[in-house]
This record gives structure tokens, sequence and C-alpha cells, in this order.
């Protein structure tokens, strides 16, 4: 065994003398190494794919297939130049864009499998795109930073005066644009607490109440039922007190006060609410809408029906057709809705003593 390991290394010693063969031998060897790199990823990445449940596996080792040969290459032809003859400067020049056109060819291949990735989980998925979309954006700004770590790794550039200037440029524009990360900040805020998504209905505590129509790292969109789009600063946002009708449930409860006449059944009265409840295609099934009888009004027996809209958009349309029903439906059936009425009484004065005049009618006349 000592003997063939002394045999190899004086075969590799010998190269030296043969350039040529070097380079060649050389990238022979890391022709090898391109394809055996690329069976261990391909095997690596169906297993990732079986046990994780993606369906775009060709579409994935399409992606990385071509340059997992290419960045073999590059850094083969880049060790190659280490048999060739040729001046410091020189060489430092060709392995450094050698090592550069891998690292890109690199940073591309990631950026469009992790692009691929994520666009895949977000058509797969009904809710929750925003924050997957935020942590492909994070995903891509970390692939950059660390790009341009290694950029200046392979050029021996110290990154300390950029570092330096940075700082103080950060400083300078954290200043000028204090309102911008403070919505930035809001945004993620609002990430990771999650008050709402899109599609939901929420309402603000300064009355706008519409559908989130997008939600972004600086601004939030809503759809007001006027079809008026409203955006609003995250920094507010994020502060601000939000009912969001859609949670945790999208359905919305609607409170619809009815007045019946003393003397009623109310029996029929309260099957006749809950017959027109029940008909309506907007009202939930569950939960069961119900009556709740209030109080003895001065003019009628107050009832409440409480049903549940299906959609929070929904409710002013529900309310208009509970109203127009209920009142048909009582038509029919005879339930008078009493109106507020006041009775009069005006006591006669009969009986009472005539004034008596304090005139006399026959003045006597004076002697």
């Amino acid at each position: 065994m000592e003997a063939y390991l002394y045999q190899i290394s004086t075969f590799f010693a010998n190269l030296k003398s043969y350039p040529v063969a070097a380079a060649l031998i050389t990238l022979g060897f890391f022709a090898v190494l391109a394809k055996i790199v690329d069976l261990s990823v391909h095997r690596m990445l169906k297993s990732f794919c079986r046990k994780s449940g993606v369906t775009i596996e060709e579409k994935l080792l399409a992606i990385i297939h071509h340059p997992i040969w290419v960045v073999m290459l590059l850094i083969g032809a880049s060790v190659v130049f280490r048999w060739l003859d040729l001046l410091p400067q020189y060489n430092y020049v060709v392995r450094g864009v050698f090592r550069t056109l891998a690292l890109l060819v690199v940073l591309t291949t990631i950026n469009r499998f992790v692009t691929t990735l994520f666009g895949h989980w977000s058509e797969s998925r009904e809710g929750g795109t925003e924050v997957i979309n935020k942590i492909e954006g994070a995903a891509q700004i970390a692939l950059f930073l660390v790009g341009l770590a290694l950029l200046l790794a392979i050029w021996r550039i110290n990154p300390a005066p950029f570092i330096i200037s940075a700082g103080v440029v950060g400083i300078v524009v954290a200043i000028a644009a204090k309102y911008s990360l403070s919505n930035l900040f809001g945004g993620i805020s609002l990430a990771l607490d999650k008050p709402f998504k899109v599609g939901d209905y929420i309402v603000l505590d300064t009355g706008e109440r519409g559908k989130v129509t997008w939600v972004g790292f600086r601004s939030t969109r809503i759809l007001t039922r006027d079809d008026v789009q409203i955006t609003i600063p995250n920094a507010i946002l994020s502060e601000a007190k939000i009912i969001n009708e859609s949670a945790p449930f999208p359905r919305y409860r609607i409170r619809i006060k009815v007045g019946v006449a003393y003397g009623t059944n109310i029996d029929t009265a309260e099957e006749t609410l809950l017959e027109v409840a029940r008909s309506n295609p907007k009202i939930s099934k569950f939960p069961e809408p119900r009556i709740r009888f209030r109080e003895f009004g001065n003019s009628a027996l107050e009832l409440e029906l409480l049903c549940w809209a299906k959609q929070p958009q929904d409710r002013g349309v529900v309310i208009h057709q509970m109203g127009k029903t209920i009142y048909k439906t009582f038509q029919e059936k005879g339930i008078t809705i009493p109106f507020p009425q006041q009775h009069i009484y005006v006591h006669s004065s009969a009986g009472r003593p005539e004034p008596t005049s304090n005139v006399d009618s026959n003045p006597k006349a004076d002697d």
C-alpha cells in the first residue's frame, strides 16, 4: 500500500514538469467530480421533494443540472492556471475572474431555485401567501449579502472601510428616513403578529372598514364598501386598534329588532322570524338563528332576531333582505308591527259653577 501511495505522489510531483498534461488531468478530475456532485444533488433533491410533498421535482432538477457542470469546470479552470507559468498578478486576475463567474452562476441558480420553490408553495396554499412572499424576500436579501461577502473574499478586498462608511451613511439615512424605517418595522410586527390577512374585513379605530387587498413592508391597503382604496402606513396600523370581522371565523353577527303589538301570539311571531332567517341563503346554518325577548315596550313587545351572515361583506344586503321579508311575512300572517302613538284624553268642564260678574246691570242714578 505504501508503495502505491509513493508512486501516486511521485506521479503528481512529476506533473510539474508537464503543465499541459497536468492541466488536462485537472480538468478531467473536475469533470468526474461534477458528475459525482450532480448525482448526489439529484438524489438528495428527490428525497427532499418526496418528504416535503413538492410536486415540481423535474423543474427543480432542470434548474440545477447544468449549473453544477459549469461551476465545477470553472473551478477546475481556475486551478489549471496553477500549473501554467504565468506572472503572479496575471494568475491572480485570471483565477479571480473564473471564481467570480462560478460565484455568479451559483447565486443565480440558488435564486431561481428559491423563487420556483416559494412560488410553488404560494400557489398550493389558500392563505398565508403574504408570509411566504416576505420569507422569499428575506431569503433573497440574505443571498445578496452572502454573495457580496464571498465576492470581496475572492478579490481579497478588506471590507472594513466600506463597513465604516456604510455605518456613517446608515446613520444619516436612518435620520432622514425614520418614518420609512418605522413603517418597515411596523410591517415586520404585522407579519409576526398576523392580526389579519389578505381577504379579511377589518375595522380601524378611526372608523374605516374594508377588505384587506394588499399587505406590504411599508403600507397596507384596504378596499372600502364604497370601492375606495385606502393606503395605511404600517407604523400607524401597528399601533391602531383593529377589529377583524373575519377572525376567527368569517361569519358576521346580525341583530334585527322587531316589535309586535300587544295581544299577538308571541310564539307565532318567534317562529315566523326564525323561518325568515332560515330561508335566506346568505345566513349561516351554524350557529342557528335565535330569538330573544328583550322588553315590554311602550307600544310593542320588543323581540330581537340574532343570526350570522356567512361573510362580513354581506351584512348590509342581509339586513335589507331580512327587513323586507319580515315585513311582508308579518302582513301575510296578520301580525301587527305597531308604531309609537299617544292618546290624549280631554276632560269636560260641565258641572262647574258659572263665573259671576262684578258689574251691576241696573245702576241707580245718584240723587
